[in-house]
């Protein structure tokens, strides 16, 4: 049941979009929505004039409160009072003329709801990989309430899909508006031609627009999966007709928030891969084939528990864990789940370590770190794998 205040904020939306008339562009898909709007900012934001908020929260209320550029409130009451902050932050401030927000679902009807209230003008979907399974206990499920918000776009609008993941792709058919394609798929129309990865361990690819090639060195990212995001960001900065000579500028320059894949220098000099805001499966595995590529005397992967997996849990950390075993010399696992992935990461005769927290994991792998260590630190958020990921950080 949607409540009064739910629909009094989105009254307030409405309102707010119809006097301002700003680009509005909306993200979602089972991984990446953070690391992917901040890639689009970095792109577009040299020319266009956005709304700077740091988005938490991407349920229907997140939503609305992100496109106000309200902070959200500590608890859902006081809504009068939210209002009138909006109200006060609009006098006192010049509006935005792009807004970027991620789009995610509580509950199953989350996203179609946002997308009936037919409030964006781009749409960009990343991938329907398995995540939230809990929710929607199939990737065919999680593609249909995705499609929502592509279904609700204006003929005038643009969707723009990752040519690769074939659920997303499949979506051009469900939609009336403009289609703008991304990924290494022969038909995409911002096409990756060759990734490499460079010396320094981060990446340099080679995109096709409209005939052209384009090299970018990206000298910030070393997962693979993120240079998805870039092409993301391209296809946006793209279709609203921007430089792009001045946009992959921008973007070679373009380094994840903390948390999100930044690789850095922790103590005794070893090398962190820190990805721990967030974990899907598809994202883990992202990370522990970027460990594997990175070079390394030694390679250790922390990784804790990815939650919300329904049934399908005890398989997916059990290949997990025999995938750790395959790329790191050191496994350590935080989190029950992991337990199992511990199980099969021994049989294939890895050096593993459980602990059942992250604050215990933090107070032990420290004083084991030493120079010439590559580690990842990955898991769901609500493993509270930052902690580890902290420890390891110099101070």
């Amino acid at each position: 049941m949607v409540t009064l205040a739910r629909r009094l904020l989105w009254l307030k939306v409405k309102d707010w979009l119809k006097n301002y008339r700003p680009l509005t562009i909306g993200i979602t898909g089972s991984s990446g929505q953070a690391t992917a709007q901040a890639a689009i900012v970095q792109a577009i934001g040299g020319e266009r004039r956005l709304r700077k908020y740091r988005q938490r929260d991407t349920s229907p209320r997140g939503v609305a409160l992100a496109i106000l550029g309200v902070k959200q409130p500590a608890n859902k009451s006081g809504w009068v009072k939210l209002l009138a902050r909006s109200l006060m932050r609009e006098l006192a401030e010049d509006e935005p003329d792009t807004v970027i927000v991620q789009i995610g679902a509580q509950a199953p009807g989350d996203i179609d709801w946002i997308a009936t209230r037919r409030v964006f003008k781009i749409a960009v979907v990343l991938n329907a990989q398995p995540a939230h399974l809990d929710l929607f206990t199939s990737r065919e499920m999680l593609a249909h309430e995705l499609t929502s918000l592509v279904v609700g776009l204006p003929t005038d609008g643009f969707a723009v899909l990752n040519a690769d993941d074939t659920l997303v792709a499949a979506m051009a058919k469900r939609t009336t508006a403009n289609v703008v394609t991304y990924g290494e798929h022969p038909e995409a129309h911002i096409r990756l031609r060759r990734v490499e990865r460079l010396s320094t361990g981060t990446l340099s690819c080679e995109v096709e627009i409209d005939k052209g090639l384009h090299e970018l060195h990206l000298k910030y990212l070393v997962n693979r999966g993120h240079v998805t995001h870039v092409l993301a960001a391209l296809s946006v900065a793209h279709l609203i007709n921007l430089d792009l000579v001045k946009v992959i500028k921008r973007l070679q320059s373009f380094q994840p928030a903390s948390g999100h894949g930044r690789l850095i220098t922790g103590l005794q000099e070893a090398q962190l891969l820190d990805e721990s805001a967030e974990a899907t499966e598809s994202t883990m595995k992202s990370a522990l084939t970027t460990l594997k590529e990175l070079k390394a005397q030694r390679r250790i992967a922390v990784l804790g528990d990815i939650t919300h997996l329904g049934a399908t849990s005890d398989k997916v950390h059990r290949a997990l864990g025999q995938r750790a075993a395959q790329v790191a010399n050191l496994v350590i696992l935080v989190g029950e789940s992991m337990r199992a992935a511990g199980e099969e990461a021994l049989k294939a005769g890895a050096d593993v370590h459980h602990f059942q927290t992250a604050t215990e994991a933090a107070k032990w792998l420290p004083s084991f770190v030493r120079s010439g260590d590559v580690i990842i630190v990955t898991g769901s958020k609500d493993m509270q794998m930052y902690k580890v990921a902290d420890s390891l950080k110099m101070d």
